[in-house]
């Protein structure tokens, strides 16, 4: 039986820093989201988020999401930028997996 993945991480031995350093990387990704644009719309949005009831969450949630949805298709419409992002994007999928299933 597979470990969850959370004891899995914190089982790992030092042995293998490229499991640890790809979960560890999680930091700088955080980082550098919250020094984009949207990264800062979020965290504006943590605090009514939080006072929110469940109703006026998933409404707060949504504007955002229907924001982002703009942006992205509005990229995308670069075909240049889309393809790079394709590549980009799946290859952090398959790296994921990798690293997932060996666990």
């Amino acid at each position: 039986m597979r470990k969850p993945i959370i004891a899995a991480i914190i089982s790992l031995p030092s042995q293998e820093p490229e499991y640890l350093s790809y979960f560890f990387s999680a930091y700088d990704y955080v980082e550098r989201f919250a020094s984009t644009e949207s990264g800062r719309r979020v965290l504006r949005l943590a605090p009514r988020l939080a006072a929110a009831d469940a109703d006026e969450a998933v409404g707060l949630l949504k504007r955002e999401a229907d924001f982002n949805q703009e942006v992205f298709f509005g990229l995308m419409a670069n075909g240049d930028l889309a393809e790079t992002m394709l590549k980009k994007t799946a290859g952090k999928i398959i790296h994921a997996v990798q690293v997932l299933y060996f666990l």
